[in-house]
C-alpha cells in the first residue's frame, strides 16, 4: 500500500529547500554582503533551516506517536527507532565529511585542529564551530539530544 503525499508538507519542504539554496547561492555569486537584499537572502537561509527542524520534529514526533499508539514503548523499540534514524543519516554524514576533508587536503589548506571532533559530533560542543563543514552543526546537536534522552530513560527502566 503506497502512502499518499501530503501536499502541505511537500510545500513546506520546497520552501525550506528554496530558502537554503538561495541563501547559499548568495555566498557563491554575490560578493557584496552590505546589500540589503543579499543580507535578507542570507538571513532567510536560517529560516529555511528552522523550517527543516520543524518539519523533522513533526515527522519524527508522528513516528514516535505511532509507536506509542501501537504499544511499542519498550527501550528496545526506542533503540530500534534510533538505529533506523542513524542508519539513514550517518553514512551520508561521514561520506560528506570525508569528501570535505579530501577537498581541503587536495588544495593544501589546513584542516581545523578539531577535525577529530567531527567524527564524534562534538565540533560545536564547547567552542563555536569552525568554518569547516558548517552544515554539520545540526546533526551534532541531534545526536547529543538523542544520547541525552537515554539517561532519564535508563533511570526509569533500571533504577
Amino acid at each position: 500500500m503506497r502512502k499518499e503525499r501530503n501536499f502541505g508538507l511537500d510545500l513546506v519542504r520546497a520552501i525550506a529547500i528554496t530558502l537554503v539554496v538561495l541563501s547559499h547561492a548568495t555566498f557563491f555569486f554575490v560578493q557584496d554582503s552590505e546589500n540589503l537584499i543579499v543580507v535578507f537572502m542570507r538571513t532567510m537561509g536560517a529560516v529555511g533551516v528552522d523550517l527543516f527542524f520543524v518539519l523533522s520534529g513533526f515527522l519524527i514526533g508522528g513516528i514516535l506517536l505511532k509507536e506509542i499508539d501501537q504499544n511499542r514503548t519498550k527501550f528496545s523499540n526506542l533503540l530500534t527507532f534510533w538505529k533506523r534514524r542513524w542508519w539513514r543519516t550517518l553514512p551520508n554524514y561521514f561520506l560528506i565529511l570525508l569528501i570535505n576533508i579530501g577537498i581541503i587536503y587536495a588544495f593544501s589548506k589546513d584542516l581545523p585542529d578539531s577535525i577529530g571532533s567531527y567524527f564524534v559530533f562534538l565540533q560545536n560542543f564547547s567552542d563555536p564551530q569552525s568554518e569547516f563543514f558548517t552544515e554539520s552543526w545540526s546533526l551534532s546537536i541531534e545526536r547529543r539530544l538523542f544520547i541525552s534522552a537515554i539517561s532519564p530513560l535508563l533511570r526509569l527502566l533500571f533504577f
